[in-house]
C-alpha cells in the first residue's frame, strides 16, 4: 500500500474517533432537572439562563412586514429574514450586515413570490 494511502486512512481513521469520543456525553456528572425535582420534592426549579438574547429584545432599526414576510434590520446592523420559499419552504436567515443582506437578494428574489421579493430592497437603505 502506498504511503499517502496508508497517511489519508490513519488520518481518516483518527478523525472519526476524536468524533466519536467527542460526541459521547456524560450522563452521570449532572443529574437531570426531573431528577432533582423527584429527589427533593418541595425544592423550586430554576430555569436554565438563556445565552442567546429574545428575538423580542433585540433593537430594530427598520422592520417591514408583508403578506408571510418578515424582514428587520437591527440596531447592531444585522438583517433577520423569515418567510417562506416558492415551495413553501420556510426561510430563516439572519445575515451579519447590510452587505451580505445585498449580495443575497438576487438568489433570494428567484426563491419568493415577486410581490415579497420586491419588499426585499426597502431594507438596509443607507
Amino acid at each position: 500500500m502506498p504511503r499517502c494511502i496508508r497517511r489519508a486512512a490513519l488520518v481518516g481513521l483518527s478523525v472519526g474517533f476524536l468524533a466519536c469520543s467527542k460526541a459521547r456525553v456524560d450522563t452521570h456528572s449532572q443529574p437531570s432537572a426531573s431528577a432533582a425535582a423527584e429527589s427533593s420534592p418541595g425544592a423550586p426549579v430554576t430555569p436554565i439562563a438563556s445565552a442567546a438574547p429574545l428575538p423580542s429584545a433585540v433593537a430594530v432599526h427598520k422592520r417591514v412586514e408583508g403578506e408571510g414576510i418578515v424582514i428587520e434590520e437591527q440596531e447592531s446592523g444585522q438583517v433577520s429574514l423569515r418567510t417562506t420559499s416558492l415551495w413553501n419552504e420556510p426561510i430563516q436567515s439572519t445575515y451579519d450586515d447590510c452587505t451580505y443582506y445585498r449580495n443575497a437578494i438576487p438568489v433570494l428574489q428567484r426563491q419568493l413570490a415577486p410581490e415579497r421579493g420586491k419588499l426585499l430592497t426597502q431594507v438596509c437603505v443607507h
